[in-house]
């Protein structure tokens, strides 16, 4: 039966429940399909979908900043007058002052087993900095990129990215970074924090929409951030751990990217008010690892969200099945597992600065997972989970394009916030 006899809300309904990888090839079959799919709205759709069947995140982004030498540097390269340039033409600049320098890959995971990663062009190639670039986060299938006083959003799915470059040096690596969704006007957001003061941060906002920012000084909170990880953004909200005035123990806030406002959000009423936490998201549900002294690291989640008798345990693991010591205790530069997503049946991927682990709750076992194409060693890694999309930004602009006009850089200049 031809296309054009099905009803339109029958299409709209088969194709909004097709997988991307499928949906990317189905845009050849008709212009009519090709609008629908790169509809707004239709993206959308897709996105409630996956909410509405409860599909889990699955694929990962792994964000490397690497240390190239010097010899390296030269080896087979070509030198211009201002920039190095690699065989793939990437530029790299000189950075450290001691013959090293750095550059910024970004590999993309797929699957389950988690067991092969192959690297996607990052969007900042064509650009070069001594600090490499940073993920500020992961919504709708768009993921933010930061270096220096320069924002990229960035689909991996269909190679499209938008920059954004600040006229004003800002150094957005320096700062605590989140990234989120403004669904009441189709909005993203990015968000960058920095302590001002014992138990006090000052938070600014750049919507991408209206090309504006806002500040907010004195608000009476002090992230807490030494893992440099982006903030979780879940129902609308950026999450964070911090500390206040009223309590100097670690509590759960949130911010509402909608709103613009922070309200926190109470633990659950077993854990120790003195417990290290940390942040995820498991099924689409806030996920809180806590962990005290003489205690066993505990997952929780939230089922019913933003009500504070619906976290509930998962379950409880000893800590030497992890590879801890006993009764060890986090410090600034151990990194306790932070959860991922949930994996094949009972098991959760978690990470930590030695890489993935698999954890099953049901034998009690822990395995490393070695994902090949990526190397060793996670300590300077960020792994955000990703959900295939085919959201526009309506940029014109995509990655590996051979044509001038649409490598041409869409930046926005604009004033940054006041410092």
């Amino acid at each position: 039966m031809a296309s054009s006899q099905l009803p339109y809300e029958l299409i709209l309904e088969i194709l909004s429940r097709v997988p991307s990888q499928s949906l990317a090839r189905f845009r050849c079959v008709c212009k009519p399909w090709c609008d629908l799919i790169h509809d707004s709205s239709f993206s959308k759709l897709r996105v409630f979908r996956a909410i509405e069947r409860g599909d889990d995140v699955v694929n990962l982004l792994v964000h490397k900043n690497i240390l190239v030498s010097k010899k390296q540097l030269f080896k087979n390269k070509v030198q211009t007058t201002h920039n190095i340039i690699d065989s793939k033409g990437n530029y790299i600049s000189f950075g450290d002052g001691a013959g090293l320098f750095r550059k910024s890959l970004i590999y993309y995971v797929e699957g389950t087993s988690f067991d092969f990663g192959f690297e996607v062009e990052n969007p900042f190639s064509k650009s070069f900095s001594s600090i490499g670039s940073n993920i500020a986060g992961s919504c709708n299938g768009i993921v933010c990129l930061v270096r220096d006083n320069v924002v990229c959003l960035w689909n991996p799915c269909t190679a499209e990215y938008k920059i954004a470059n600040f006229n004003e040096d800002i150094y957005l690596h320096m700062f605590i970074l989140g990234f989120g969704y403004d669904a009441s006007k189709d909005d993203y957001k990015i968000v960058w924090i920095y302590n001002s003061g014992k138990y006090e941060c000052k938070v600014n906002i750049y919507s991408l929409k209206d090309a504006t920012w806002s500040t907010m000084s004195k608000v009476p909170y002090e992230i807490q951030n030494k893992l440099h990880e982006p903030g979780i953004f879940l129902n609308g909200g950026l999450h964070w751990i911090a500390k206040s005035k009223v309590s100097c123990y670690e509590i759960v806030i949130c911010f509402n990217v909608e709103e613009n406002v922070f309200r926190e959000i109470p633990k659950p009423d077993c854990v120790d008010e003195r417990a290290h936490i940390i942040l995820g998201i498991l099924g689409r549900q806030l996920c809180m690892l806590s962990k005290y002294f003489g205690t066993d690291i505990e997952i929780w989640v939230m089922k019913d969200y933003g009500q504070n008798d619906s976290w509930t345990k998962l379950f409880a693991i000893d800590e030497t099945i992890m590879g801890y010591a006993k009764n060890s205790y986090p410090s600034f530069d151990e990194q306790y597992p932070t959860p991922l997503c949930f994996a094949n049946n009972d098991e959760v991927l978690l990470r930590d600065d030695r890489g993935l682990l698999l954890y099953g709750s049901e034998k009690k076992s822990a395995k490393n997972v070695k994902i090949h194409g990526i190397g060793d060693g996670f300590y300077h890694c960020a792994v955000v989970t990703h959900v295939p999309s085919l959201v526009s930004l309506h940029s014109g602009t995509y990655m590996g394009t051979d044509h001038e006009d649409e490598r041409k850089v869409n930046k926005r200049m604009f004033k940054g916030p006041d410092k």
